[in-house]
């Protein structure tokens, strides 16, 4: 079985530096309150926010989403598996990405790295991804990563998962 898992909020924590990041710089926020892909509408703040995470060093910082490192190393041991994560057109953040892989998954190689914009021209049996846009047109299976804002998503999936111990599970 071939299976996409996306990086950034599915193996690793962007979104808890992020919030933090925000409420030191900008204004306090709850990430529950992130109900939307336009975070910046949802806390009314400035789309600054965005540049935080185009800070050089912010994606080689991140922490592991919990059980990321038991479960991920399990299922790329028996199924076809990449990395399928989207980066901003800066060629540094794609080099920060694949030092974070490389650092903490030194088992994935480079050529099981995909990094695009559009996931769904990418074929795999599963996608496992948090970002609703990234599903609701991906043609094959979709297993999505709760977060706050995919909750009020308005197509279907195969699986909502939680966590790394529900991916187990199924697969």
């Amino acid at each position: 079985m071939r299976i996409l898992v996306d990086m950034d909020g599915v193996i690793a924590d962007l979104y808890g530096p992020w919030v933090r990041a925000i409420c030191e710089e900008l204004k306090p926020i709850f990430f529950d309150d992130w109900k939307s892909w336009e975070p910046h509408k949802d806390f009314n703040v400035s789309e600054e926010m965005y540049q935080i995470i185009e800070r050089p060093g912010w994606f080689e910082d991140l922490p592991l989403i919990p059980y990321a490192e038991v479960y991920l190393p399990k299922l790329w041991g028996k199924h076809d598996c990449y990395i399928c994560s989207a980066a901003s057109y800066q060629a540094d953040i794609v080099r920060e990405k694949v030092r974070w892989l490389s650092k903490h998954f030194p088992f994935i190689s480079t050529k099981e790295m995909i990094f695009t914009k559009d996931k769904s021209v990418v074929y795999a049996d599963y996608l496992i991804d948090d970002g609703p846009h990234n599903l609701q047109n991906y043609p094959w299976g979709k297993i999505l990563f709760d977060k706050p804002f995919n909750r009020d998503i308005d197509f279907k999936v195969d699986l909502r998962v939680n966590n790394w111990i529900e991916i187990a599970d199924f697969f």
